[in-house]
């Protein structure tokens, strides 16, 4: 049994992505959404304990990355982006990742740093660092665009600053992990 977590900062969440989504045994959608921390807010809250997310603006075939699924956080990654995270020791899951919810635990970078902008903007990427190692598969993913925020997070202003500065404090944190 698998539940879906799905946010948007939209009014309503993009019915192109449900009608993809078809088969899990519980969805929980969250509109109008303030930050990325949310989605594990809501993950903690979901009935089971395998837990799939993914973001408004793509669509993969999650049933195929379940097949990878193998107990680590999987997640769907396009080559390109897969060799750009392979040095920063995280990877990216708004495209669709399987966590569980013991994976949820951020207290070993707030316990050094605050719960400010750049962690709520940042959440993911110190998320999967700390839930190494990983398998990223690379997928067929197809982008969709959005209509009232048409710039993706990798292309608003300072979003490489900010990816830089949120690796700088991870390389602090104690090593716990592979």
């Amino acid at each position: 049994m698998i539940s879906a977590i799905l946010i948007t900062k939209e009014k309503v969440y993009p019915q192109k992505v449900l009608d993809s989504l078809q088969g899990f045994d519980e969805i929980i959608i969250e509109t109008e959404c303030p930050c990325i921390y949310r989605r594990y807010e809501l993950a903690l809250q979901a009935k089971n304990d395998l837990i799939y997310i993914q973001d408004d603006d793509c669509i993969i075939d999650w049933r195929k990355l379940y097949k990878h699924y193998d107990g680590k956080l999987t997640n769907a990654i396009t080559e390109h982006h897969k060799d750009y995270y392979k040095d920063l020791g995280m990877t990216l899951i708004g495209f669709g990742a399987f966590i569980t919810k013991d994976m949820i635990n951020f207290e070993p970078y707030l316990t050094k740093y605050d719960m400010d902008e750049l962690f709520l903007m940042q959440t993911d990427r110190i998320f999967t660092y700390l839930n190494k190692p990983f398998n990223s598969v690379v997928m067929e993913i197809e982008q969709l665009p959005s209509s009232t925020a048409p710039q993706r997070m990798s292309t608003t202003a300072g979003h490489y600053e900010n990816l830089a500065e949120v690796k700088k404090r991870l390389d602090t944190l104690p090593k716990t992990n592979v």
